[in-house]
């Protein structure tokens, strides 16, 4: 629309609040004397609809604020690329990104000093590849994920950027180096020390979430803690409002209480255990069983953790939990994500990955905490070819089973070697990556469906399709597995034994799901005595090499 204008100083506001595809593609390129940048009020991005929008505006030294938290594919692609002036980016408050949605985003902003922080704790597929690429004086920048995603999220975006500079990150995020990591050179500032497995009360801690959760307008929460046996005097989590009790939700030591402005109801919850309680507006469950809430619930007060928020004031100290996460949902929206950590200066509390922010203990005292079993996470195991894993998991695909497995493939000579899978001896029963084939097996035959296999791959697989990056579509399937054996990871499982074991592949991350429930979920660490291998962050627990020798890493 504008593209090329060289004379334009000021541009018009742009009052659309929902774009479309391309919308606003190229519009200023080229404005080289553009100063005063437009209004963007847009809420509702599409595909390409800021793509190049003001790419060569080498006048411009000030940005319009990005205030959007769901982006869209190529959305922001190159868009203030070689804009030469520029000091100082935008923070980017996006929480949802999407493919390419940052690409090369700043990209020949030659005069770029301070980055922004990007809020974003869940990384996609190319989504910041070169994204500061050639920010010659680039010498900060902040981010809140605490994973670097597949291989292809970071793609050299901080290739050619200042040598000294500082890079601000979760204690979680692996200090992998490199123009595609942290660049050889700048000083990594942790925002806490590390990631902690629990925290622990005595029994005069407790935290203020600083969340009301309205049940009834489709909020919902999801707490994952241990919990002793406790009786009526204890409660694990809660609020109410008095007097009363009405309208609030609290975990006591012999059950569940559920209340609105004129009635409660209690659900018996007497065991001693590590649960996930997960509450919406419909029911409450417990782990896998689930109740009908018969009330529509609105917390008056701010939700507690290791006490009952009892009109205002903290009742009812939990003196046998340990909490291990907390999320809160708006309509399905992730707000607030608690996990616990050590800060920098030696206290245990609770991280929200969603704002950066921390929640310190409100009573007296101080937490007791968990260590991880593990001493820091991996970008990725790598297999010399006698090792492999036992996942201990035999997927069943006709009961809505389901895998994902994210790699990266060697080139190989010889036999094709093996990436996952099991199998019976007679090619019955079993799925498998093997060369560039996924073959899947029921007790009549098999079918064979081709990828490319050398690079990153991932891979994902459940009752209805075979879906790889290796070829960017999808297979239906007309089989469904029962697989007879566990999956292995780096080998197929063939009546027990490893065969075809893969020389050089490199293990980033591997997911199973039961009938859409995320049960095991391993990645790359290394363990308190330096061995590699994969961490379950379903159950906590440690997976090993089950061949001979030891995994490369790094």
């Amino acid at each position: 629309m504008f593209r090329g204008c060289s004379s334009l100083t000021s541009a018009p506001d742009l009052p659309a609040t929902t774009l479309f595809t391309s919308c606003y593609f190229r519009m200023f390129e080229n404005c080289s004397s553009l100063v005063n940048p437009p209004s963007m009020l847009a809420t509702t991005l599409a595909d390409y609809c800021y793509y190049a929008m003001f790419r060569g505006c080498t006048s411009l030294t000030s940005l319009p604020s990005l205030s959007v938290k769901t982006l869209a594919s190529y959305c922001y692609y190159s868009m203030f690329a070689n804009c030469t002036a520029l000091r100082s980016a935008p923070n980017l408050p996006a929480l949802t990104l999407a493919e390419n949605c940052y690409y090369s985003m700043f990209q020949g902003c030659t005069g770029l000093i301070v980055g922004p922080t990007i809020a974003a704790t869940t990384l996609a597929s190319n989504a910041m590849g070169y994204m500061f690429n050639g920010c010659t004086l680039l010498q900060s920048i902040t981010v809140k994920f605490s994973d670097w995603g597949d291989t292809t999220a970071t793609t050299n975006w901080l290739y050619n950027v200042a040598q000294v500079g500082t890079f601000t990150k979760p204690g979680g995020l692996p200090e992998s180096r490199g123009a595609s990591f942290i660049p050889n050179g700048w000083t990594i500032a942790n925002s806490y020390k590390r990631d902690l497995a629990y925290i622990e009360s005595t029994g005069t801690q407790y935290i203020n979430t600083g969340i009301k959760p309205d049940f009834a307008n489709g909020d919902s929460i999801e707490v994952k803690f241990y919990k002793g046996e406790g009786g009526g005097g204890i409660c694990f989590l809660g609020s109410r409002q008095l007097p009363g009790p009405v309208n609030g939700l609290y975990v006591l030591g012999t059950g569940i209480v559920c209340c609105d402005n004129s009635t409660f109801t209690s659900i018996t919850f007497v065991n001693r255990g590590t649960f996930t309680l997960t509450v919406d507006d419909n029911y409450v469950k417990i782990n896998d069983t689930q109740n009908t809430m018969p009330l529509r619930v609105s917390c008056s007060y701010d939700m507690f953790l290791f006490a009952l928020n009892n009109g205002g004031n903290a009742l009812s100290y939990a003196t046998d939990m340990k909490l291990y996460e907390w999320k809160y949902y708006q309509n399905g929206v992730l707000k607030q994500w608690l996990i616990p950590v050590m800060n920098n200066d030696d206290v245990p509390c609770l991280y929200d990955k969603i704002n950066g922010t921390f929640k310190y203990n409100v009573g007296t005292g101080s937490f007791n905490y968990g260590e991880l079993p593990y001493s820091r996470k991996l970008a990725y195991i790598e297999s010399t070819g006698t090792q492999y894993i036992d996942t201990g998991v035999k997927p069943n695909f006709p009961n809505n089973d389901e895998i994902y497995i994210s790699f990266y493939g060697a080139e190989y000579s010889g036999a094709s070697p093996a990436i996952f899978g099991s199998r019976q001896s007679d090619l019955r029963n079993g799925a498998y990556g093997l060369g560039g084939n996924v073959t899947v097996l029921d007790a009549d035959g098999y079918d064979s469906y081709a990828f490319d296999l050398v690079g990153y791959r991932w891979v994902n697989m459940d009752n209805s399709k075979v879906t790889s990056n290796g070829r960017n579509y999808e297979f239906a399937l007309t089989r469904h597995p029962n697989c007879t054996y566990n999956f292995y990871l780096f080998a197929l499982n063939t009546n027990g034994s490893p065969v075809a074991q893969y020389n050089g592949m490199k293990l980033y991350e591997w997911k199973y799901y039961q009938n859409g429930e995320l049960k095991q979920w391993l990645i790359p660490v290394l363990d308190s005595n330096s061995v590699p291998c994969l961490y379950d962050k379903v159950s906590g627990t440690l997976i090993y090499n089950a061949g001979t020798g030891s995994f490369n890493y790094n």
